[in-house]
């Protein structure tokens, strides 16, 4: 019996106001014997510790998977015995399944379950998972999976000309058998209009792998990819491959300092085919492989102005008038690797309240490998490397990663240089409260297609400078953002608030029009929402507010955003994203610790 409900127990309230300081030794043997018959009781109310899996076989499996109606499995049991005629909708067997590394007949090792929880809340279609092992009572176990998906519907829209442009909607887990879908529309105003979609399937033939297929007509171009995906998501499985192909046209805008845009269209195309094996068993692995890549750039050599009545010629920018052209190469490289990661379950870092695993460790990839056929005079040797860091614990954790590629040329030359880094600090002193301090940098060089970094990218940049005129070849920002979880919706829904505070500074490079700026920086307010509580997907409105105005170059913005940011570390900026090679870039094959 606890202190509070001793002191509320009436009858033994009144037996010890009876009592005198020189009856303590009477005093504690009442006590003693008061306990005596409620000691089956308080262990009743113990939580038995859980079942450690140390080999047993496993007799059976049963799945349970809920609506997004709570933090997790525990706590929606009881919230959906009205739903049970409709649990078709909700995730299926075979779906959870595939990321399973245990099965009826098979021994049953911790390692494996643990790591299947983990890969099953890295999906972006499940909240969280819970799988629990039991005695059958015949000397094997019986598995119990329970997983809670997140909230299936997605949605986007756009504003121009003071009016809806642009609007798509899709579902990450289309009737619970983990096939995202997603269609769009957009009004072209005096250009044709846009429409387009993107089918993923998660789970593909029974396995942990993806069959993604998209295509899209814009209103100045169109894109079309096909990716078949086998993710190195954990050490026990021995490969991860990648088959690829992608293309589209655009024009590419470039900046001038005045403020005008001149555009310059783009085609570009790719393919891959490679793959990564294990090498080793245990804490740390080695990983080798090889990939065939390509890709085919072509760029027009007379810049346009793309204009609300049309395309306007521009005749007089001797900068980007042939400047570029077409760019052919094909590589055959290897990949080599090492990996030593350790996953820590956390919540409330990226998501407000959610689970979320981190990877604690390090790897490094490395793909190399000479050019075997290229449109330029002069070979080199392709070279790209990711390495990534991380340490610490639900309250406080430290990431970092850094990503880098380019042409090496025979002659000493360089070309088509990118890179990016980030390092972030999660201080998480509280549930209701958490602090982030983070630092980026961003840079491209001789690249062979129309390109500019700037402060306005929406992810790479900071908020508030949009509208920026100025670019550059090199950014570098830093960001600091304090966020407290508000009690508002209790277990419906999740909702906080932040402050934040951004700077940013951009250097000149070799890109056209780049220019070196002064460090600019903005703070602002944030109101953060999950639904259900627990979820993974936040959306967020953020009110910026520019601290150095400098003419047109800033101004107060509000922006409303969605995303996701457990499921991985980091996703590259915009416009360094697509200043990397075409075809294959690294994380596909898995070397993404989450």
């Amino acid at each position: 019996m606890g202190l509070d409900e001793w002191q509320n127990a009436a009858p033994v309230a009144t037996i010890l106001q009876t009592l005198t300081t020189t009856d303590v030794i009477a005093k504690y043997l009442f006590l003693a014997l008061l306990a005596v018959p409620l000691s089956p009781l308080a262990a009743q109310r113990r939580t038995a510790p859980p079942f450690i899996c140390r080999g047993e076989i496993v007799s059976a499996i049963d799945f349970k998977s809920y609506p997004p109606r709570g933090a997790d499995a525990e706590g929606v049991r009881e919230k959906v015995e009205a739903t049970e005629s409709n649990h078709h909708w909700t995730t299926r067997p075979g779906v959870i399944t595939a990321y399973l590394r245990l099965a009826v007949g098979r021994p049953c090792i911790e390692f494996d379950r643990a790591e299947s929880e983990r890969l099953l809340r890295a999906q972006p279609f499940i909240s969280s998972a819970n799988i629990r092992a039991r005695p059958d009572g015949s000397g094997g176990v019986h598995v119990e999976v329970e997983t809670v998906d997140e909230f299936p519907f997605t949605g986007s829209a756009k504003l121009a000309n003071g009016t809806l442009s642009a609007l798509g909607i899709g579902t990450v887990n289309l009737g619970g058998r983990g096939l995202t879908l997603s269609v769009n529309g957009e009004r072209g105003f005096n250009y044709r209009n846009g429409f387009g979609g993107r089918i993923e399937q998660y789970g593909a033939f029974g396995r942990p792998d993806v069959v993604a297929v998209s295509g899209a007509r814009t209103p100045l171009g169109d894109s079309w990819s096909f990716e078949y995906i086998e993710p190195f998501l954990t050490d026990l499985q021995p490969r991860g491959l990648h088959l690829g192909t992608t293309g589209g046209s655009d024009y590419y805008d470039i900046k001038l300092p005045n403020g005008d845009v001149h555009s310059l269209a783009v085609r570009r195309t790719g393919y891959d085919l490679g793959g990564v094996f294990r090498v080793g068993r245990g804490h740390t692995v080695g990983l080798l492989g090889a990939v065939l890549l390509g890709e085919d750039i072509s760029t027009s050599g007379s810049p346009v102005i793309v204009s609300d009545s049309g395309f306007v010629p521009v005749t007089n920018d001797s900068v980007l008038t042939n400047r570029y052209g077409k760019y052919a190469v094909t590589r055959l490289a290897a990949i080599v690797g090492i990996r030593s990661v350790r996953f820590v379950t956390v919540r409330g870092f990226d998501a407000l309240t959610g689970p979320q695993d981190m990877a604690s460790g390090f790897q490094f990839v490395t793909i190399v490998g000479p050019n075997i056929q290229s449109g330029r005079t002069t070979r080199n040797l392709f070279v790209s490397g990711d390495l990534y860091g991380g340490v610490g614990n639900g309250r406080s954790f430290v990431e970092a990663r850094l990503i880098a590629e380019g042409g090496l040329g025979f002659d000493g030359t360089s070309s088509d240089l990118a890179g990016s880094g980030k390092i972030v600090w999660y201080d998480h002193p509280s549930l209701s409260r958490l602090s982030t301090v983070s630092f980026e940098l961003s840079g491209v060089q001789r690249v062979a297609f129309p390109l500019q970094l700037t402060l306005g990218d929406h992810s790479g940049g900071i908020r508030g400078y949009g509208s920026a005129d100025f670019v550059g070849g090199q950014r570098a920002v830093a960001r600091a953002e304090e966020r407290w979880l508000l009690p508002w919706l209790g277990s419906r829904a999740d909702v906080a608030v932040a402050t934040f505070v951004e700077a940013g500074k951009l250097w000149a490079g070799d890109v056209p029009y780049g220019a070196t700026t002064a460090v600019h920086s903005v703070a602002g307010l944030s109101l953060l929402g999950t639904y259900p509580s627990g979820g993974k997907r936040t959306y967020r409105v953020d009110f910026a507010f520019p601290i150095n105005r400098d003419g047109g170059t800033s101004r107060f913005e509000v922006r409303l955003s969605s995303s996701d940011f457990s499921r991985a570390f980091w996703q590259e900026p915009n416009d360094i994203a697509r200043a990397r090679t075409f075809a294959f870039p690294v994380s596909p094959l898995a070397l993404r610790p989450r």
